[in-house]
This record gives structure tokens, sequence and C-alpha cells, in this order.
């Protein structure tokens, strides 16, 4: 997460407000198909929403977000 922390935050985004929402699926093309709706209705941009591959990824991002 650290080697690419410029990339998920660029700019002043650590300025801006986040909300963080932690969902389980069991089918990742679900997951992209919910992803895409999500940014489509809202009018984000890719970065805007970010979902792991790999559960070890997860709790990395947890750990630096969260600081669980």
């Amino acid at each position: 997460m650290q080697d690419h922390f410029h990339w998920y935050f660029p700019g002043n985004t650590l300025a801006k407000p986040a909300r963080i929402f932690v969902v389980s699926y069991n089918n990742s093309q679900v997951a992209k198909k919910c992803k895409y709706a999500i940014r489509k209705l809202f009018h984000l941009g890719y970065r805007s929403i970010h979902i792991n591959d790999t559960h070890a990824e997860t709790v990395q991002l947890a750990h630096f977000l969260l600081g669980a």
C-alpha cells in the first residue's frame, strides 16, 4: 500500500472527507458490476472506488486506513 500511496490518494485527496464501506462478494464479476453501477450513479471517477484483489490486500488496506 505504501508503495502506491500517491496513486490511491492523488493531490489533496486526504483533505476531503472519505467513506469506507466493507462489502464481501463471493463472485468478483458481481463486485465489478456493482462498482461500475456505483460510479455511474454518482458520476465518480476511476480511482474513487477500489476493490481489492485478495484477502491479504484487504487486511493491509484496513490496517493502513483504519489503524486496525
